[in-house]
């Protein structure tokens, strides 16, 4: 079981990978046309704002089909397709001239590799353990831009403005299809996926902290975008490659994969950290070397932002899951809100970057609004809730994800710490009283138990503090 665990968090991490950058690669294969076709400015609004809208409308797209066809959309084919069409729609753009169609047919293809971003959450979150989701999706993450730099360097830049680039993306995309039939994801049967949480306290997280959650992503990502316009974050006697950053950018997210993995809390005042760089480029406009330093450290934060922004959803998704199927559509969530971020961060930087005063204000105005949020939420998430506010179903829920228990077992365990006996249980539940013991037997073990009683001081510890 192990080993089939290992060999699907390998495959996912290899498909996550390969898709994250054929995306990324593709992008950046446009925008490197953009910026030889036309102005700096419009390349920039175009890459960071509509693009970026591109891709959030297409992972919102996707969080639709998950929630309503999630078995559909986990499929042999549905992720396959929306991978290839992606490439396939963006020869047009490298064999044709600059026109509107052009663009347009771009911008479809954003939205395409949106949806496509939005499905592979489905793999990580249905398919990968809890203690291992983050690492595997840092991983991921962090390879893609690593292997982008690389190609960027081949023939002095020119091969990623090429078709040829194109044709790689293609045979990138062949590969992921032949790892997807590897692993096929159908959406969990009771009690998938490893739902371990060691770090959110709430039981039943009302839905002001999810919005408050997504806010605060939305808001830290557009202090982030807002933050690169700064007259001395983009000036030229910085002399820093794009090659560098994204291997600093890279860092940072497997720093943070392990940080997150271990203790949501870190990465989430990490984050909180991360609002704050951007301020200090004003402040230090005469100091080139030490703005190159923050510049580097901001990016390097930045891997934070993707890190939380995905586990902290995910871990949300978890929590409110009915019946043990985990809410797999609201992870897409985060990456929606930060793309709606970095969006709205770019549109302000453009806008204001000649101004620096007024890029300051807003920037001012965006960090107390993101504060606010930040509190509100990690409160909620990260401060224990007293046992006298828990209801029976709270405690239940919280050991339901301390122990990683399946919704059968709950059921078990429900009836357990009542006092019923296997043949009561069994009648209960309309199952065999074999099928009991093998649940207890798990029960024991998933909780370090020995025996029935202890199991149900486990429960009982917790109640009782009422």
């Amino acid at each position: 079981m192990r080993e089939r665990s290992l060999r699907q968090s390998i495959l996912v991490t290899v498909i996550v990978t390969l898709t994250f950058t054929i995306g990324t690669g593709i992008y950046f294969t446009f925008i490197y046309k953009m910026v030889d076709l036309f102005s700096s400015q419009t390349a920039d609004l175009f890459a960071e704002c509509v693009c970026y809208i591109a891709q959030a409308i297409g992972m919102l797209l996707s969080a639709i089909l998950v929630r309503k066809k999630v078995r559909f959309v986990g499929g042999r084919f549905f992720f396959p397709i929306t991978v290839l069409l992606s490439v396939l729609l963006a020869f047009p753009c490298f064999l044709s001239g600059p026109s509107s169609v052009t663009v347009v047919l771009y911008v479809v293809t954003s939205i395409i590799e949106g949806m496509t971003q939005g499905l592979y959450f489905l793999l990580l979150t249905t398919l990968i353990p809890k203690d291992r989701r983050l690492v595997v999706f840092g991983i991921s993450y962090a390879l893609s831009p690593i292997i982008t730099a690389l190609l960027s360097l081949i023939d002095g830049g020119e091969f990623v403005k090429s078709i040829y680039a194109v044709v790689l993306y293609l045979v990138l995309a062949i590969a992921v299809c032949v790892a997807w039939q590897s692993v096929v994801p159908v959406y969990p049967a009771e009690g998938s996926p490893k739902l371990v949480n060691t770090t959110a306290k709430v039981a039943n997280p009302k839905k002001a902290v999810v919005i408050a959650t997504l806010l605060f992503i939305a808001i830290s990502w557009a202090i982030q975008s807002v933050g690169f316009y700064f007259p001395m974050a983009q000036s030229d006697e910085l002399n820093i490659s794009g090659e560098i950053l994204r291997i600093t950018y890279s860092t940072g997210l497997i720093v943070a994969a392990f940080l997150n993995n271990k203790d949501k809390r870190i990465g989430a005042i990490c984050c909180l950290v991360t609002m704050t760089t951007p301020m200090l480029y004003i402040l230090l406009q005469t100091k080139v070397g030490v703005t190159a330093f923050v510049f580097f450290v901001s990016y390097f934060m930045t891997g934070f932002l993707a890190i939380y922004r995905y586990g902290i959803i995910a871990d949300l998704s978890d929590m409110m899951s009915p019946k043990g199927y985990p809410l797999v559509f609201l992870c897409s969530f985060g990456l929606i809100f930060g793309r709606f971020g970095e969006a709205f961060g770019a549109f302000i930087g453009i806008k204001l970057g000649s101004d620096p005063l007024a890029l300051m204000a807003v920037t001012s105005v965006l960090l107390v609004l993101g504060s606010g949020m930040f509190m509100f939420h990690y409160m909620r998430l990260f401060t224990p809730v007293p046992a006298s506010e828990m209801t029976r179903e709270d405690v239940l829920t919280s050991i339901k994800l301390r122990y990683d228990l399946s919704s059968r077992e709950m059921d078990v365990l429900n009836l357990l710490v009542d006092g019923a006996t296997n043949t009561e249980i069994s009648s209960k539940l309309f199952i065999s009283e074999n099928t009991v013991k093998f649940h207890v037997s798990n029960l024991l073990k998933k909780t370090g138990t020995k025996s029935r009683k202890e199991l149900s001081s486990v429960f009982l510890e917790s109640f009782s503090k009422k």
